[in-house]
Order: structure tokens, then sequence, then C-alpha cells
């Protein structure tokens, strides 16, 4: 027979309650039973349910408790404070001290509590902040690398363009900015690019392709004007303006390319103007004159492909409103 349950009820005479030869044992059906006078205890294999609930309950309440205060403790920033800032990257242009006072003002909260997404858009608000990074390296250090705009062209009379294309406006260059001056020579060997507002890429993007297609010519590209019907005007680094328009622009720019070589000599360092809006030629003009200059039109009709086709020349006292496409 096996004992299941052992219920213990025993009845002792205060002389002999320890002599376990005076315990009575009752066996019946797996029950071992002993009488015991007003007493009865049990001596479980294992705790008993409401006991058990009330340990996991106690020990719930106790790792909630420590949770609290690992919480309180880690928004302490007396208890873990921002010790040490490092910045990286190379600061050409953005100024220090802005960018220190930008991230003080969030190390207040604490290492553990610092919102790196907060502090990382506010350092992007600083005009030349390109992009920026940021980790936190325990117990107490935060790290930031900064990445400024690398300018590529002006803009306006304002502004910026990256390599990256992205505009932004530097404080140097506000009206109101007494450096303002001092940086417009700075930014003086930059291409200077004009266009209306959201028309930048492309602008920049033109520039290119036609400072590509003069590098083997003894000029640069200086200024590209672009107005709020796209029409494009060139002006190279020898004063020479090419007027492409508003429609066909590599096209009548492959023109150009094609003819200047031939004709670089009889300009003699005059600057002139280039209508290059004709349909099948183009005009060739000083500023104030309304007549293309006849010492060119010879080198322009000179300008021959392989089989003998003249391949362009000069219009002589044509007007662009009626003559080309804009």
């Amino acid at each position: 027979m096996t004992i299941r349950n052992i219920l213990v009820r025993g009845t002792f005479a205060d002389s002999n309650r320890n002599d376990p030869s005076s315990l009575n044992v009752d066996i019946t059906d797996g029950t071992a039973s002993f009488m015991r006078e007003e007493l009865a205890l049990f001596v479980p294999a294992r705790f008993s349910k409401p006991v058990a609930t009330g340990i996991g309950v106690v020990g719930i309440l106790l790792l909630f408790g420590f949770a609290l205060f690992v919480a309180k403790r880690g928004t302490d920033p007396r208890a873990f404070a921002v010790n040490e800032v490092e910045v990286s990257g190379t600061l050409d242009y953005t100024d220090r001290d802005v960018l220190r006072e930008r991230v003080i003002g969030h190390t207040e909260t604490g290492f553990y509590t610092l919102d790196l997404d907060a502090v990382r858009a506010d350092i992007k608000r600083l005009p030349w902040v390109a992009e920026a990074y940021l980790r936190r390296i325990p117990p107490d250090r935060l790290s930031i690398e900064v990445i400024e705009h690398e300018p590529a062209a002006k803009w306006n009379d304002d502004a910026l363009i990256s390599k990256r294309f992205e505009l932004f406006k530097p404080p140097q260059l506000m009206p109101d900015s007494i450096q303002r001056a001092e940086w417009l020579v700075h930014f003086s060997t930059f291409p200077q690019l004009r266009g209306a507002d959201g028309r930048h890429e492309s602008v920049l993007a033109a520039y290119r392709r036609y400072q590509a297609e003069l590098s083997g010519f003894d000029t640069q590209l200086e200024t590209l004007i672009e107005d709020e019907r796209f029409s494009q005007t060139l002006i190279l680094g020898n004063q020479v303006s090419v007027r492409l328009g508003s429609t066909d622009h590599d096209t009548r720019m492959a023109r150009f390319v094609d003819v200047y070589p031939a004709m670089v000599s009889e300009l003699k360092g005059r600057a002139v103007k280039f209508d290059m809006r004709y349909r099948n030629g183009f005009a060739v003009t000083e500023p104030g004159s309304p007549r293309a200059l006849s010492g060119i039109e010879a080198a322009a009709r000179s300008t021959r492909g392989v089989d003998g086709a003249q391949t362009t020349a000069p219009v002589e006292n044509a007007n662009p409103n009626l003559n080309t496409d804009n």
C-alpha cells in the first residue's frame, strides 16, 4: 500500500512528547494518522499553491522595485552624467562655439536618457553641417562625427550649392553679416550660378556638362544664368558670353564648341557675345554693336566638315525674335 499523504495528529503527554515510541500510528487507505491533542501539522512534499503564489508576488514586487530604482538612477544626471564630448571631422566653416552650445544644452539630461536623435537634428540645423553621427561610449563619453557641406558653386546672392547638390545658406553670406565682404572674396573662385527657386540641381548639372565640354579650351566657365523661362547664358573667364536660349541647350552648346576654336585668334581678347539660338547658325557681336563682326565671319565660314560642307555660319543683321527658337 502506497502512502500518498501524511496527516500528523499526535497526542503527547508532557513527559514523553519527544518519545517516538509514544506515538500511536494508524494507517488506513494510504493515510498514517498520529493523534495529538489540539494540534494538527501538515508536512507537504512541496509548497502549497497559496504559498507559491505569495512568493511569486513578492518576487515580482522586488523586481519591479529594483527596476524603478535603476530607472530613477539612470535619469539622474548627477549619477550618470556626460563628462566628455568628442567631436571629430573637419570643421572648416562651422562655428565651434555654436556647435558646443547646441550639444551642451542636451547633455544636462544625463548619459542614458540623452536623446541622440534630438541632438543630431539640432546639430544639422547649423548651416554648414551636412551630416552628423552620434554614439554613446560608456561610461560617460559622447562621440560626434560632423561632416560639412563641400561647396561647389555660388547660388544667386546668398546661398551655396554643395557637391551633393544640396542648397544651403551660410551665415557668412547673409546681407547683414559683417563677414560678408570677406567671405565673398573667399568664394570668388567658385562658379556663379543663378536661377529660380528649386532649379539649383538642374543648373549645377548643366554647368558641369558645359565645363566638361570646355575643358580643352584655355578658359573656364565662370557664370551660368538661367531665367524664369529656362533660357541659359554662359559667361566664360575671357568675358565671352554664349546665349543658348531656352531649348536644345546641349545641341547649341555642341555647336559653339565646334566653331569656337577656329575663331579664338580673331576675337583678340574682345568680350564678344555668341548667340546660338538660330536654327542654322549663330551671331557674334560686341556689346553695343547691332551687327555681326565682319572680321569673324570669314573664320566662321571656313569651319567645314570633312566632306567640305559648311557646318555653321554667323547670321548678319538677323533679328533673334524672328529667326530663333528662343
